[in-house]
């Protein structure tokens, strides 16, 4: 296994810990939760619903189900990129999308963690966690794209023999044109 996949293993096992602690914290603290909480925030983070306490385990299942769903898709993107089955670009691709999905699910896992912090302690999440936490969630596909975009320009194409360069290969160029 690669330097890298060490690391973003070891991210995986932090998004884990952050997912069963923002579950495990508040039923230790459960007698001092108080019996109303926020349970929704509108747009800029103001709580908008009030429930009772008990609405916190929904959002427990919800945290249990985005991780358990996040690690199996993990896992299948891992298996499928260190495969002996898996041709290079396969691999190159998953080699690609694994730090995308570990950090999408990191970061979904730690705002998760913050709605439960502002819950149990009746906060409002802010005006900036709207913005923030699509940000967060989004960055790393804009990367992914950006990589792949980098790695399959015009340049490198014709450099591997993919499309033809030179006249007639403009917008409408590449194998099948002249």
């Amino acid at each position: 296994m690669s330097e890298k996949m060490k690391i973003f293993q070891k991210i995986q096992y932090v998004t884990v810990g952050i997912a069963f602690a923002s579950i495990v914290l508040p039923l230790i603290f459960w007698n001092k939760i108080p019996e109303k909480i926020p349970q929704h925030y509108n747009e800029v983070g103001n709580v908008d619903i009030w429930s009772d306490k008990t609405s916190l385990i929904l959002l427990f299942f919800v945290i249990l189900f985005l991780l358990g769903m996040m690690s199996i898709v993990t896992y299948f993107v891992r298996t499928s990129g260190i495969s002996e089955n898996a041709s290079e670009s396969e691999k190159r691709t998953y080699g690609r999308l694994y730090p995308v999905i570990v950090l999408m699910n990191l970061f979904l896992m730690l705002m998760f963690a913050y709605m439960v912090f502002c819950s149990v302690t009746c906060r409002a999440l802010g005006k900036w966690f709207l913005p923030a936490s699509l940000i967060l969630t989004f960055s790393p596909f804009i990367w992914y794209i950006y990589k792949s975009r980098k790695e399959t320009t015009p340049k490198k194409r014709a450099e591997k023999g993919i499309c033809k360069t030179g006249k007639g290969a403009g917008r409408r160029g590449g194998i099948l044109s002249d």
